[in-house]
């Protein structure tokens, strides 16, 4: 058996014929010429409980029977009775987070503006950021 997991952007990728999705195409047809019976998909770590939004894929192949399937996600963005809802690095804070302020670095006063305007499970991209330690 074998557990494959690498970026998103492998569902996408082109081959040498500039076919997108060429690459795990490629991949999958060559593994069941090995005799791997094979599943391929797209998993979010935040749907399974994690407190970050982090999609990655993942192949998962078995030379003997039919490959496992993916399990279904225990978490979402707006819970019902299955799912729990997404976890947060606010409720991650919350629960490990370091106490003693003398280790902390703070951000700009924009910054921390727009930081506490930002709803649970989303998040800002900033260009470059440096910490100084």
């Amino acid at each position: 058996m074998f557990l494959l997991e690498n970026v998103r952007g492998l569902v996408t990728a082109r081959d040498a014929k500039g076919e997108p999705g060429g690459v795990i195409s490629t991949l999958h047809r060559k593994l069941q010429n090995l005799g791997y019976s094979c599943r391929a998909t797209l998993l979010n770590a935040v749907d399974f409980g994690a407190y970050q939004r982090r999609v990655r894929c993942f192949m998962v192949g078995t030379q003997k029977g039919t490959a496992p399937s993916f399990p279904d996600p225990s978490h979402q963005k707006n819970p019902d009775m299955f799912h729990e809802r997404w976890k947060s690095l606010r409720m991650f804070l919350r629960e490990h987070g370091d106490t003693d302020e003398r280790n902390f670095v703070f951000p700009t006063e924009n910054l921390r503006v727009q930081l506490e305007a930002l709803p649970d499970g989303t998040g800002i991209k900033s260009a470059c950021v440096t910490f100084l330690l």
